[in-house]
């Protein structure tokens, strides 16, 4: 009756009307106290059509190979250099015919994957990674083959004297040593403790000039290297020189002279430098680096989660971590070894004499001053209580760096929030797109992780600073509520990475600073999204009439003048563990000065559910907002009487516990839920 009926009362020429309408029940979904990624794996259309792109780069690269092969072949060759020409093609052949044949096989597996089988189709997606760098391994190595064989050519064709006397041509067994210790696939540094990432991209030097990077002599280095080569003037050009110096009676500086103007004009004119043949790959992807330890990563410049994705996945963080953990077990008895780039130079080969002798004097002007020991250990002190991890790695073309903040309590804190494994997050963070995040005013970089699972954010270096500072009580927090299993709005944080790059290939580096945290909608379909701080000054989002809300973050304002005709209405078991969660994190942030968070809310019309999470959670209260707080509120610089944008932690702590109350109306459990008297 009172379902199907308008009631009007009339007095005065004056109406009320009063009718029922339903109420729609909303449950509240908290942040989940343990992250699943669900293995979606890559899709079956976008596998083929690479594994396709491949098949044309290994066609493309063997073309190059038999083409460089037949331009060297001559009819003027001996026996033994036609025999070995011969063995030359055959395993090229080889290697082609393995490769086709690998391919043939995984097409066909690729054919009997099914759309249900995401393991199946990330394990393909794996093999083709790896295969991908062994090809760009491979085409290395027959680099290195063919520059032999140029340099021979080159060698055969001028006169075939001996070298004068204090001068020798580089031996293969020099050629091949050199290249060892040059390969691009070298193991990366692990620094903790580290130095700035200024002076460590400072540092990356061109390839001409760098002592971390492939030598000139190394063909993966060649394209960086136009300008003439010390290493090609000493081992082909200058023992010719010499000799045709001495056959016109020069002197030996008059026939250095000349041998090195020769040498540098034979580098400019054509024909004279052999060209590698180039990556087939994007200059911006990298294959060539060291071996993985748990997931085959291609880092590429564009995604830079994936850097992070090889740090964590190579052996050295695996090293690291190792000896974290017997520090901290040891109680810091032991200091960890800290490998930095100053003492790989130092260590280098090329420079033996002066490295013993420096390390000599160093030993003994420490045993002979008191000081420097007590300086020494201090130190290692500092490095051992240093729970960062910092990592370098390198190819031909860039170089990278890692630093992983508290590397240890994210790796246990992960464990212990994570119902996946390690590996599913380093898969997780392998790929990822820009991401643009509607509403922010803080003009930060988002990405989002290919599968959506996890969100990237660029954070200011003060943000950093706070977050270091913030972080110890950050993860006993964490972790005691989901070992407690108490409620908390927290969004996740899973770690803080400071990321850096420089290729000198296409001249691009970059610096960021990125926080990884959880998506609180990943696999829903939002239809509102709200970002809500408690405060209505500056709190409104004008949106056009033509495009969905769900494509605008809304603020606290868009939600009031929405809740005036649609209430929120939630359950009363579900307002008391909402209210419990936002009390208890609230109170906790304050307690550590954290201001400026506010409480990411999206209505997800499908479940009938408000997803919920306190994000932003970083920022601190510094003196800057100290002073401005100060200066609004008493006017000492004008504005007096304008409430103050910025408050006191404590203060912002009530006004937001305040206002969530407010925008959330409980319904009674004695409702039947057929209807509310509006």
């Amino acid at each position: 009756m009172h379902k199907d009926y308008h009631q009007y009362f009339s007095y005065n020429q004056m109406v009320a009307s009063f009718s029922y309408t339903s109420v729609r029940l909303l449950e509240i979904c908290l942040p989940r106290p343990k992250i699943t990624i669900r293995n979606l794996g890559p899709s079956k259309g976008s596998l083929q059509q690479d594994l396709k792109d491949f098949s044309l780069k290994v066609t493309q690269v063997y073309l190059a190979i038999d083409d460089r092969l037949t331009s060297l072949k001559t009819d003027t060759f001996s026996k033994t250099r036609e025999e070995k020409m011969e063995d030359l093609f055959a395993q090229k052949d080889m290697e082609e015919a393995e490769l086709r044949s690998w391919i043939e096989k995984l097409q066909a597996r690729l054919q009997v994957c099914g759309v249900d089988s995401p393991q199946q189709l990330q394990a393909v997606l794996e093999s083709l990674v790896m295969k991908k760098q062994g090809l760009c391994e491979m085409l290395q190595s027959w680099n290195t083959r063919l520059q032999d064989l140029f340099q021979q050519e080159k060698g055969r064709k001028r006169l075939s004297v001996p070298p004068s006397p204090g001068r020798h041509r580089q031996t293969a067994a020099d050629d091949s040593k050199s290249a060892l210790e040059s390969s691009p696939r070298n193991p990366s540094p692990v620094v903790q403790n580290g130095d700035k990432e200024d002076r460590l991209l400072s540092a990356m030097p061109s390839a001409s000039t760098s002592s971390l990077l492939p030598s000139p002599g190394d063909p993966g280095a060649e394209p960086l290297t136009p300008g003439p080569s010390f290493t090609e003037q000493d081992s082909v050009s200058l023992p010719e020189d010499v000799f045709d110096g001495h056959l016109v009676g020069s002197t030996d500086s008059q026939v250095k002279e000349k041998s090195t103007m020769k040498a540098i004009l034979a580098n400019f004119l054509p024909g004279n430098s052999y060209n590698p043949i180039p990556i087939p790959f994007e200059p911006d992807k990298h294959y060539l680096m060291y071996e993985h330890e748990r997931v085959p990563i291609a880092v590429c410049e564009k995604e830079p989660s994936s850097i992070i994705a090889f740090a964590l996945s190579c052996k050295e963080y695996k090293t690291a971590l190792d000896d974290l953990s017997k520090v901290s077990s040891a109680g810091g008895e032991e200091a960890p070894q800290v490998v930095s780039a100053e003492s790989r130079v130092r260590s280098s080969p090329a420079r033996p004499g002066s490295d013993s002798a420096s390390s000599l004097q160093s030993r003994s002007s420490m045993d002979a001053d008191p000081l420097k020991e007590a300086d020494l250990s201090d130190k290692q002190k500092k490095q051992t209580l240093n729970p960062h991890i910092e990592l370098q790695f390198s190819d031909a073309n860039a170089r990278f760096y890692c630093r992983i903040y508290y590397a240890e309590e994210f790796h246990k804190m992960r464990e212990e929030i994570m119902e996946s494994a390690e590996e599913d997050f380093v898969r997780s963070l392998s790929h990822c797109v820009n991401w643009q995040a509607r509403g922010g005013k803080s003009g930060a970089v988002f990405y989002a992780t290919e599968d959506d699972r996890f969100i990237l954010k660029q954070m200011p270096r003060l943000e950093v600073q706070s977050f270091l500072d913030f972080a110890p009580n950050y993860f006993t927090y964490i972790t005691g509520a989901v070992q407690q299993k108490r409620p908390t709005a927290l969004a996740k944080i899973l770690g803080v990475y400071r990321i850096g790059y420089k290729n000198s290939q296409n001249n691009t580096e970059k610096k960021l600073d990125l926080l990884v945290m959880e998506n609180l909608f990943y696999g829903r379909k939002m239809a509102q999204v709200f970002d809500l701080k408690g405060s209505l000054r500056n709190r409104n989002v004008k949106t056009d009439s033509g495009k969905e809300s769900c494509e605008v973050v809304l603020l606290d304002e868009n939600l009031l003048k929405l809740i005036h005709d649609n209430p929120l209405y939630i359950r009363s078991h579900c307002k008391a563990i909402l209210r419990a969660a936002i009390h208890s994190d609230a109170y906790f942030l304050s307690s550590h000065l954290i201001i400026d968070y506010s409480l990411l809310v999206g209505r997800d019309d499908a479940t009938d559910q408000l997803v919920v999470g306190i994000i932003d959670y970083i920022r601190t209260f510094t003196w800057d907002k100290r002073l401005e707080m100060v200066v609004k509120s008493t006017g000492i610089l004008g504005g007096q009487g304008k409430l103050p944008t910025v408050v006191s932690p404590e203060l912002y702590r009530a006004r937001f516990c305040e206002a969530m109350d407010k925008y959330f109306l409980m319904v009674p459990d004695h409702w039947t839920g057929l209807g509310v008297n509006c």
